[in-house]
């Protein structure tokens, strides 16, 4: 069936609850455009963001867990998403 994706295995790289980041980048092609903005209420470690900027998607994220809100950024300026002077805390 088309409409569904098979994972593609699991990451727990910096999360238990992390999800596989081609999996994700499967969702983004599918459900937004080039250019646009995904957003991330419950962003963890961050991997709906890096998949929507690998993209070339503009991304926003949040959480209640500033240590997982650290860690994505890590992550992000790490894969050369963004420099540390771009990410905020607001």
């Amino acid at each position: 069936c088309k409409d569904v994706i098979m994972s593609a295995g699991a990451e727990k790289d910096f999360d238990p609850h992390q999800q596989p980041l081609p999996d994700f980048k499967e969702l983004i092609l599918r459900l937004s455009d080039k250019g646009g903005l995904v957003v991330d209420l419950t962003m963890g470690t961050g991997t709906t963001l890096i998949a929507a900027m690998q993209l070339g998607r503009r991304a926003w994220g949040c959480d209640k867990d500033a240590a997982m809100v650290e860690k994505a950024k890590t992550r992000m300026v790490e894969l050369g998403l963004v420099g540390p002077a771009e990410l905020t805390n607001k």
